[in-house]
Formats: structure tokens, sequence, C-alpha cells
């Protein structure tokens, strides 16, 4: 089952485009926020998608963030590239 992962810079956005999205489709389960916060760096991130992607263990992974070029995109392009 693939898994989409928003990943966005403070503590806030993801989560609430997750309960915006919840009012409109419904909850899903595969479906989940990671933030990035002030005094994280780019490999905490990595970390953090490595985990979720180690708990949930899908087929694929579908990376919405909220930068082209920002820290939670380049996290995911080095996931995606390894």
């Amino acid at each position: 089952m693939p898994l989409v992962i928003v990943a966005t810079h403070g503590e806030r956005l993801a989560e609430a485009f997750l309960e915006s999205a919840a009012m409109i489709g419904g909850e899903s389960e595969n479906v989940k926020a990671i933030t990035f916060v002030p005094g994280e760096g780019p490999d905490d991130l990595v970390k953090k998608y490595q985990a979720l992607i180690q708990e949930k263990k899908p087929d694929s992974v579908l990376f919405l963030v909220d930068l082209f070029g920002g820290s939670p995109y380049n996290a995911a392009i080095r996931l995606a590239d390894g």
C-alpha cells in the first residue's frame, strides 16, 4: 500500500493540511505529517522519513512538500535517489 508523507517547515502546517483533507475526504492511515522545526537539520528529516517508512513498510512513497528546494524536499530527494 502506498504511503503519502506531507512534510513542511514549522510545527503546524503539515498537520493542518491533513486535518483539512480529512474534513473533505475522511481519515487515511497511509497519509502522515512530518514537520521540520528550528534546530533540526536535513539529516533529522531523513531520519524521520526513514523511521516512518520502516514502520509502515509501504510499496511506494509519495512526498508532498511545501517548498521546492527546501529542506523537506532535499531530504526526500536523498531518499528517492538512494
